[in-house]
């Protein structure tokens, strides 16, 4: 590998750190969607909402996809 080992750990670590929190965004803005719905609050379409939770749902996965890639390849 071209980089050295703390920075490859580095890399790893923050990209599986920021799929964690994509995935919590995503979790706290299906509780918005959830919470408009059932308070009757229509500032912001539940569609919205749920579109954006949606994609930081799979902007995380992404992440932790690519963090588990980068550890396979640096574990060769």
């Amino acid at each position: 590998m071209i980089v050295g080992p703390f920075t490859t750990a580095m890399l790893i670590g923050g990209l599986a750190a920021l799929g964690w929190l994509l995935w919590f965004a995503g979790a706290l803005l299906i509780a918005l969607a959830a919470k408009q719905a059932i308070t009757g609050d229509v500032t912001v379409a539940p569609q919205t909402l749920l579109f954006m939770a949606s994609c930081l749902f799979v902007a995380g996965w992404v992440c932790r996809a690519a963090s588990r890639a980068i550890a396979k390849m640096r574990d060769r």
